[in-house]
């Protein structure tokens, strides 16, 4: 087994979920190379750190200092489209219309 795929297997390997042979193959390849050892070492570590659990302690007034926030923000635009466009495009596919019937004979 190379460095490359033993780097594949680590993540299923901390999962517990790869099989016997392919333990067996990593667990060797591990033993004797020092870099996938500190690298398999460090994820171990990553995930130890990721399964703890942490309380996050707000501060007391959390929801009224970010609400306060909230309120200076500037308010958005409503966008309306302009009555303008709207009369424009109307018209023009209203004469695209007239001028396609007209180009078609009548049989």
């Amino acid at each position: 087994m190379n460095c490359s795929s033993s780097e594949a297997l680590f993540e299923r390997f901390l999962d517990g979920c790869v099989t016997p042979r392919e333990r067996t193959g990593l667990l060797a390849h591990v033993d004797g190379c020092t870099p996938c050892r500190e690298l398999l070492e460090e994820l171990r570590v990553v995930d130890a750190l990721l399964l703890t659990p942490r309380d996050v302690a707000l501060a007391p007034n959390f929801t009224f200092a970010t609400m306060a926030e909230v309120r200076t923000l500037h308010q958005p635009r409503s966008r309306t489209a302009p009555i303008l466009a709207y009369l424009i495009s109307y018209t023009v596919a209203a004469w695209l219309v007239v001028a396609a019937a007209l180009s078609f004979p009548r049989t």
